[in-house]
């Protein structure tokens, strides 16, 4: 006991500065922090407070916020008193403790429902087989994932029944721990499982941007390198991941963020169209010029903005809170094709439509949307232009924050990629985005002063993907003239 006593007393202060670290990366004021789980109850050098709970292990200091708890449970023996308390976060750590009753279980259960009430606490017979079909996937910390996958599945083959068979025992290993509301055990509540799970995804999702927090920094912290999460928080730069949802069984509400399909334009708006041309290369004949006619322009993505900022996910707040913002393409990608050049002559029919991708800012009554059919064909002999929509298929989508990280912070924090057992390129998304940091094989570098817009997945051909970049300024002022096309082309 002296032993322990002179230990911590020199382990205490590096211990503090390791946690109040951790509150100042989460933007957390660690002197309240500390003030609420210091008044909780304390076991085996947890102290779990109403909102927070301070681990002050030696090894692995942590602060856990209940806020981001996705899943509690406990697992009891009948050998011992004690129980093990396990808790998994919305971001994928994973913590165990053992407090030393299931009355000191009971009250930990209570703080965590008062402060968060989706938190799944305690066991029902379908958690209990999903905890011990994927115990392996949970120490690995790598357990919402294969968690959420696996509830799908169950949803989607879910047959209800008239009536239930009495569910099997749970494995003695895996015991209530505490008393559940009698809803939980109900058999009609357990086939809403599934259900329950699905909805916490959405959580998960909005708990990102609300916790300003990321997930591979939240693993470098669990593995106890706070400063290198730290120093790694200097080098992120927010994205909008785009997320394809679920069609309603009515379709595409008029007015709804999507992908693809026929625009919803007010009366004001018209369809936005490319100019006919005739292109003729240089030692080509006349009977050899490439002529296209007037086209409509496809749909890439139309934006209702409320949603985006309702979302949360645009956390530097860089677009317009409401409105509708459109971006249409024609298929052709060289953003100076109208332009005089020694390669080849071009004679267009209307100088007024002389563009090859267009970009609507639209604030007004929501109401006099209308879904739009194209007034005339989308174009002909564009190649990039054929299969658009088979690669751009109409879709819903929603958004999350899910920040990038420069490539360089891979270079200058010494030991990131092994840390975090990932390439350099993983450190930016790769998927459908809005801002953030063009990833690919041959993808644009963006100026200081300029943001994109967006990063489109194409694969066609050599062509992989689309980026629509402008001015940041631009942005600001909400000026969409500037916009230009780049490419991943091999």
């Amino acid at each position: 006991m002296i032993f322990e006593g002179i230990y911590n007393f020199f382990a205490g202060g590096k211990i503090e500065d390791e946690l109040a670290k951790q509150a100042s990366i989460k933007g957390l004021d660690y002197d309240e922090i500390k003030k609420d789980a210091d008044s909780g109850i304390k076991e085996c050098n947890v102290s779990f407070g109403k909102k927070y709970a301070l681990a002050r292990w030696y090894k692995t200091p942590s602060l856990i916020i209940y806020e981001e708890l996705f899943w509690v449970f406990c697992v009891t023996d009948d050998d011992t008193p004690e129980v093990e308390v396990h808790m998994i976060t919305l971001l994928n750590q994973y913590y165990k403790f053992k407090v030393s009753s299931q009355t000191a279980a009971r009250e930990i259960y209570d703080r965590i429902r008062e402060a968060d009430s989706n938190v799944l606490l305690g066991f029902k017979d379908e958690y209990a087989d999903i905890y011990n079909e994927h115990s392996h996937e949970l120490k690995k910390v790598k357990m919402y994932w294969t968690l959420k996958q696996d509830i799908e599945e169950r949803k989607k083959n879910y047959k209800p029944v008239e009536k239930e068979p009495e569910p099997e025992p749970i494995e003695e290993t895996v015991a209530e721990a505490v008393d559940m509301p009698e809803t939980d055990t109900n058999t009609a509540e357990n086939s809403e499982i599934p259900e329950k799970f699905a909805e916490l995804h959405s959580l998960f999702l909005s708990s990102r941007q609300k916790t300003n927090n990321v997930e591979i920094i939240d693993k470098l912290i669990a593995d106890g390198r706070t400063e290198m999460a730290e120093e790694l928080r200097k080098y992120r730069v927010n994205s909008v991941q785009i997320l394809y949802k679920e069609t309603p069984e009515g379709g595409i509400p008029v007015g709804a963020s999507k992908m693809g399909g026929y625009p919803d334009l007010p009366p004001e708006v018209d369809y936005p169209r490319m100019t006919g041309y005739t292109l003729r290369r240089k030692g080509q004949s006349a009977s050899e010029a490439e002529v296209q006619a007037e086209s409509a322009m496809h749909l890439v993505m139309q934006l209702n903005l409320y949603e985006l900022a309702e979302s949360g996910a645009d956390i530097d707040e860089l677009f317009p809170k409401t409105g509708m913002l459109y971006i249409f393409w024609s298929g052709e990608c060289d953003n100076d094709m109208f332009t005089p050049n020694d390669y080849y002559f071009i004679r267009t029919d209307d100088p007024e439509l002389e563009h090859i991708q267009k970009v609507i800012w639209w604030d007004g009554d929501m109401s006099t949307l209308r879904r739009t059919a194209p007034p005339i064909p989308y174009p002909e002999n564009i190649f990039i232009s054929d299969g658009f929509d088979e690669r751009c298929p109409e879709n819903m989508i929603d958004f999350e924050c899910y920040p990038d990280f420069k490539t360089e912070s891979a270079d200058e924090i010494e030991g990131l990629e092994e840390a975090l057992d990932i390439d350099r390129y993983d450190l930016v998304n790769c998927d459908d985005k809005l801002l953030g940091i063009p990833q690919g094989g041959n993808c644009p570098y963006l100026a200081e002063d300029e943001v994109q817009l967006l990063q489109l997945d194409y694969n066609d051909g050599c062509l992989w993907k689309l980026f629509w970049i402008m001015k940041k300024s631009d942005l600001q002022k909400r000026d969409f003239s500037g916009v230009y096309i780049e490419l991943d082309c091999d």
